[in-house]
């Protein structure tokens, strides 16, 4: 076991588990005391140190604090190092009274999640967001890219009719976004601009919205509710887009899972140009990208994160 500082510990040491892992981090949980490396925590009492959110740790009452998020990503990777040497937090912080499905998923079945014994890592049905929108337009967004794509060069067009799920129409029904929170929370602004300018940026959803082809196609996109689509959903984050042209042909295209779903995944490519493309947008420069990006792509074959953070430090410092 190594300290922060990248000593070698002695088996028997009893240590600050800040030398480890400075803060708390997330789902895994930093003792506020000290513990012997080779010991799990004591049982906690009944009292009050009982709570999912205490464990005693050699006597002292250790605190299970959630991250913010402000978090630094060194430290949820100090996290999941933990957690793969078998480091353990407090017993309840899942499912207890106090525990995160009861803040969160308060109706939700935890057994269904903490008994899977063969079940796939949670972790691998994360989606990720290729479009700076809500995660609700972008089934939307794919779908007019590929209706899109099958129209002729300038062809015009008429009417565009979006059909999703209603969570989608719920969150993102915004037919006149004045800011750039509700550009981004609107299936109308989102389509138009996939319409217009193809593969959408940052810069699409920023006012003052004054592109005027954005503005008139946006007039021209309507939505309804599709009870298909619907039944899929949250399973399928799915949509279709109906393009009328002014000479009446019509073209269509539906897509059953968004983009950067698992079901249909950004390649490393497409993570790569999302993670410069953000990178970019903040000011640092394009050798430090690449820099940064091959780190986390090393990061399973590191021993410690001292390099890492090292290098965190030297973006931030810019």
């Amino acid at each position: 076991m190594l300290s922060k500082h990248g000593k070698s510990l002695p088996k028997t040491a009893e240590i600050p588990i800040g030398d480890i892992v400075p803060e708390c981090c997330g789902a895994v949980f930093v003792y506020r005391g000290k513990i012997s490396p080779r010991r799990r925590p004591a049982p906690a009492p009944t009292s009050e140190a009982s709570s999912p959110s205490a464990s005693i740790v050699r006597g002292k009452r250790a605190r299970c604090e959630a991250a913010s998020s402000s978090t630094p990503p060194s430290l949820l990777c100090s996290a999941a190092l933990l957690a793969k040497r078998h480091f353990t937090g407090p017993k309840l912080i899942l499912e207890g009274p106090q525990g995160l499905f009861s803040a969160i998923a308060p109706d939700g079945s935890p057994i269904e999640i903490i008994f899977e014994p063969n079940a796939a890592p949670r972790i691998l049905d994360v989606s990720f967001k290729p479009w700076p929108a809500c995660r609700h337009a972008h089934p939307a967004i794919d779908a007019a890219l590929l209706a899109k794509a099958k129209l002729a060069p300038n062809t015009q067009i008429e009417a565009v009719l979006v059909e999703s799920y209603a969570d989608a129409l719920k969150f993102c029904d915004k037919a006149e976004p004045r800011v750039e929170l509700e550009a981004k929370f609107s299936l109308q602004h989102s389509v138009a601009v996939a319409l217009v300018k193809n593969r959408p940026i940052l810069e699409d959803f920023s006012p003052p919205f004054s592109h005027e082809k954005v503005n008139a196609m946006r007039q021209r996109v309507k939505l309804a509710l599709d009870a298909e689509i619907d039944r899929c959903y949250p399973k399928q984050y799915g949509a279709r887009v109906t393009i009328v042209m002014s000479n009446g042909d019509i073209e269509m295209a539906e897509v059953q899972d968004a983009w950067g779903d698992p079901a249909n995944p950004l390649s490393i490519q497409d993570l790569d140009a999302k993670f410069s493309a953000l990178l970019v947008k903040v000011g640092v420069q394009q050798n430090m990208i690449t820099m940064l990006s091959q780190a986390v792509k090393q990061l399973p074959e590191q021993k410690n994160l001292i390099d890492f953070s090292k290098l965190l430090a030297r973006v931030q410092a810019g």
